[in-house]
């Protein structure tokens, strides 16, 4: 659990100075409410969807995201939570097209429809 703390999330500097305001003005049960919201909510379903979401939008899957993200970071810093899912998709699409142009060719079947010309 201690893993998905929202230490490194980037939407702590939203909800935790309105939670610590509400903690010196306001009522302790809307400091409770806010501080709950951000560290039980938001923080956690960033942690969860996030993978998910952009493993859908570059058609990555999310085990290779995982991967990419952990292996980019510990390689290229923070530079690497770019950088290995780029070079993860830049593999799967050399793969696919090695695929397409060298296998296809050996087995015979064309790469793509004939276009009439």
């Amino acid at each position: 659990m201690a893993s998905c703390a929202p230490a490194d999330d980037h939407r702590v500097p939203v909800w935790a100075p309105v939670g610590l305001y509400f903690l010196l003005v306001g009522p302790l049960w809307k400091a409770l409410a806010m501080l709950g919201w951000g560290i039980g909510v938001v923080s956690m379903i960033d942690q969860f969807l996030r993978p998910w979401l952009i493993g859908q939008a570059v058609q990555i899957p999310v085990l290779f995201l995982v991967f990419s993200v952990l292996g980019g970071l510990a390689l290229y810093g923070l530079i690497g939570l770019f950088v290995g899912p780029v070079l993860v998709s830049l593999l799967i699409t050399a793969i696919q097209i090695y695929r397409e142009e060298y296998h296809n060719a050996e087995t015979g079947t064309p790469a793509s429809p004939a276009t009439p010309s």
